[in-house]
Formats: structure tokens, C-alpha cells, sequence
């Protein structure tokens, strides 16, 4: 049996289950078997091994990636790009200086040149400042990234730029 679980908040539920023959059927040979539970994800089953008791095996799921580009087809799916195009990985769709690949390894939104909507670019997040693509104020000091650079010329990774003490956040919106 391979159970699949998903999470809702802090509770895992029993979402479906894989049945293969029962275990108690002569001749039965465990997992050892691939299924394809979509054109984009595979289970893979380790065989049974009676010589360790009957209680071994392991299941493995593989979201394929048929163009080698490192994204898997379901994200190329899901996102408009082919599965079948390796160049499609090097294009930068939302010209946010991050390419597709770049965009799913970081988990930047590949439409959105902001995937934070903190007025940086996520290229120039990553590239240029070293801040989060994904967190608006990456320092916590209550500035956005995009206003500490563009509008106060703050460091948006210290939350006191001018360690006085005060956060940058309560400079600006205590002291003007």
C-alpha cells in the first residue's frame, strides 16, 4: 500500500492509497513496479523483501523533466512553456532578469517581474541587493525593500542602516 498524505494547516489527512496485490497471496512480489499517475509524475515502487520481514519497500515519486532543462513538466505545463524545448528554461518571460529556470529555482512567479510587489525587480532582488524575491522587507524593519533603495537609500539587509538604535522603520515613519 502507498498512502498519499497532504497537509492542511498543522494535520496530516489521508488524501488516496495505492493497492498493489495482498501480501498475502502466494507468489506476491511487492511494489517493484512503476505507475504513472499522470503524464508528469511517476511512482516508482521498491520490491518487497520477505527477508527483512515483509516490512520494507519504499516508494518514490519523480516529477519528470523531459527536455532536461530542470523543469520538471508539470511546471512547464502549468506555466505555459513545452516540456519538449529546453531553450524555453534560459527565456526570461516577465523580464524580471531572472530566466524560467531561475524563476523556479528561487520560487518567483515567471509572469510577475515582482513576484513580492515590493517595487524591486526579482532579478535585481537577487542579483544587485541580496534581498528575498519573496519577502517584501527582507530585513523586518517595516520598509519595503523597494522603498529602503529607491525612495530612503537604506540597506534593505539591516533593519538599523545607520545603527543609531532605531530601525530604519521607525526613522522614517516616527522621525520623517
Amino acid at each position: 500500500i502507498v498512502e498519499h498524505h497532504v497537509r492542511n494547516n498543522s494535520n496530516w489527512n489521508l488524501a488516496s492509497k495505492i493497492t498493489s496485490r495482498d501480501r498475502n497471496t502466494e507468489g506476491y512480489s511487492g511494489f517493484g513496479i512503476t505507475i504513472g499517475l499522470s503524464d508528469d509524475i511517476t511512482l516508482i515502487g521498491s520490491p518487497w523483501h520477505e527477508e527483512l520481514g515483509g516490512h520494507s519497500g519504499s516508494a518514490y515519486f519523480y516529477d519528470l523533466d523531459l527536455d532536461d532543462d530542470g523543469l520538471p513538466n508539470s511546471y512547464e505545463n502549468a506555466n505555459g512553456l513545452d516540456p519538449f524545448d529546453p531553450a524555453d528554461a534560459i527565456l526570461d518571460l516577465d523580464g524580471d532578469g531572472l530566466n524560467n529556470l531561475e524563476e523556479y529555482q528561487y520560487g518567483t512567479e515567471i509572469d510577475q517581474f515582482d513576484s513580492d510587489n515590493d517595487g524591486l525587480r526579482d532579478g535585481d532582488e537577487v542579483n544587485t541587493h541580496g534581498t528575498d524575491p519573496l519577502v517584501s522587507d527582507t530585513d523586518n524593519d517595516g520598509l519595503t525593500d523597494g522603498d529602503e533603495v529607491n525612495t530612503h537609500g537604506t540597506e534593505p539587509l539591516d533593519n538599523d542602516s545607520d545603527d543609531d538604535g532605531l530601525t530604519d522603520g521607525d526613522e522614517v515613519n516616527t522621525q520623517g
